[in-house]
């Protein structure tokens, strides 16, 4: 991409995330930057969003005309893991960068290569914000050295309904926080896929989605989205805790993730000053 000029992009995904982040830019919140399209599947929300925008903004109506279109420098991902998995190779390979917050897709080893070779070939970049937590860039620092990296998600069940790894709890009465799920990254972020690209980021800058152990615990008495991270390493151990209020529009999402992918649209577009790793 050329930072020299404005950039603009598409966001793909109208709901409670894409809506905030399109505002925010239409806003002047991110700087040297342009709302060009917005796309949804369900275009009645695509539509309200535009309505509200009340801007001079493309609803496209298809991602062929997404990649068709040469004035696009970046798609910003708000839908899920699957449409990753399912679109972002061609886009890549459009020649237009992305910034992705379903992680969860990336978790796949072979798809992960794929993408780093569409990124290559094509001289584009994708971004994968920090999501509802902070401690990336310590967990990327001592990546050589980590020894154990520990996340616990504490949600309260309706933040998690609709996972399959939560299927079987959708009908009870729960009155007190037990755990639903504990195993590998890799096996959560297929139960959870909309609710933990959390542990799929982490475990992408760590250890890997297989040596990474995740805990998912459902609190009735919460409110909030909790994850706990815990780090071994010889540089050092490390534990994070991060209590995130949700969304006032989708209790699945915490506002920190939003505010993430805001700041890195924000980074991307100020790019002559970097801080972090």
């Amino acid at each position: 991409m050329d930072f020299n000029k404005n950039l603009k992009i598409c966001v793909i995904g109208c709901g409670s995330i894409g809506t905030e982040i399109a505002f925010a830019v239409c806003s002047g919140r991110v700087p040297n930057m342009t709302v060009r399209s917005i796309f949804d599947i369900d275009k009645a929300r695509a539509r309200k969003l535009l309505s509200i925008l009340n801007e001079d903004i493309i609803l496209s109506d298809s991602i062929t005309e997404i990649i068709n279109d040469e004035k696009i420098d970046l798609v910003v991902e708000c839908v899920s893991p699957s449409f990753v998995s399912n679109n972002a190779i061609e886009i890549l390979q459009s020649g237009i960068s992305m910034l992705i917050l379903s992680s969860g897709a990336l978790i796949d080893k072979n798809f992960y290569e794929k993408v780093n070779q569409a990124c290559n070939f094509k001289d584009v970049q994708v971004y994968i914000p920090s999501g509802a937590v902070g401690g990336i860039d310590t967990i990327k620092a001592v990546k050589t050295l980590l020894k154990t990296v520990t996340i616990v998600t504490t949600k309260p069940p309706k933040a998690l309904l609709g996972a399959p790894g939560f299927k079987e709890y959708e009908n009870s009465i729960i009155d007190e926080k037990f755990t639903v799920f504990e195993g590998s990254a890799i096996e959560a972020v297929k139960l959870f896929p909309s609710n933990l690209n959390v542990s799929a980021t982490i475990s992408i800058v760590g250890i890997g989605p297989e040596r990474t152990r995740v805990k998912v615990i459902a609190d009735p008495n919460s409110s909030d989205n909790i994850h706990e991270i815990y780090v071994t390493s010889e540089a050092g151990d490390f534990m994070f805790k991060f209590q995130n209020k949700p969304h006032k529009t989708n209790k699945k999402t915490s506002y920190l993730a939003i505010l993430a992918a805001i700041e890195t649209l924000r980074s991307i577009s100020e790019s002559k000053l970097l801080v972090g790793t």
